[in-house]
């Protein structure tokens, strides 16, 4: 019952008067900043498994140390993400790449869960274990394991012409954790270096995508 009394906080969180006093106390902190939609579903998780205070110290962690550039400076190192999905998603699968770039743009498909660190898919308890590998390997593998994730339904979308029945099998398709972290670990072995020392410096740090 508690669990249940808590993801329907989560959902609800946008309307929560904890969540609300929670992103005052970050931005009475944080006055360079201001709230950005999608925060709050970067919240939830952390709120469902820690208490209010570790859970405000990890966010500001989070957002200031480890991906500023994904909910700050105009969300672009969330756009520069979206790019390095095409990348990556074209070095892995190149038919998939071509087959989603001919009707759909990454910007669309890819923005909220790269935005979100994957926090928007489903089911719940599957984001956390994907976060348990985010947290581990680095937060740039996100995108990798999302690359993972379209390659895994890869022939559903094949067989789709229309951008929004494309967009509706990505977002709808329930995520396997572990499906996802295994393919993820081999797959980041075949992107080029150059596009995985991208990868890797792009949460935070400005760089120029080729």
């Amino acid at each position: 019952m508690y669990k249940n009394q808590t993801m329907n906080n989560i959902n609800n969180i946008d309307n929560n008067d904890k969540d609300l006093d929670f992103r005052e106390m970050f931005l009475d902190n944080l006055p360079v900043c201001s709230y950005v939609q999608g925060m709050n579903v970067v919240l939830g998780p952390i709120l469902y498994v820690m208490p209010e205070l570790d859970a405000y110290t990890t966010f500001s962690c989070l957002v200031t140390k480890h991906f500023p550039r994904y909910l700050f400076m105009n969300l672009e190192g969330t756009h520069h993400g979206c790019e390095l999905v095409e990348k990556c998603l074209k070095a892995l699968d190149p038919i998939l790449f071509g087959h989603l770039n001919k009707t759909l743009d990454s910007k669309i498909y890819a923005f909220p869960k790269i935005l979100t660190l994957l926090a928007s898919m489903k089911p719940f308890d599957e984001v956390l274990k994907l976060w348990d590998a985010i947290f581990a390997f680095g937060i740039h593998i996100h995108i990798i394991i999302l690359c993972v994730h379209m390659i895994s339904i890869r022939e559903q979308i094949l067989k789709e012409t229309s951008a929004y029945h494309m967009q509706k099998i990505i977002d709808d398709h329930s995520i396997d954790s572990e499906i996802l972290i295994k393919g993820a670990i081999v797959l980041i072995n075949f992107i080029p270096s150059v596009i995985h020392e991208e990868l890797i410096l792009h949460t935070f740090i400005p760089i120029a995508s080729n």
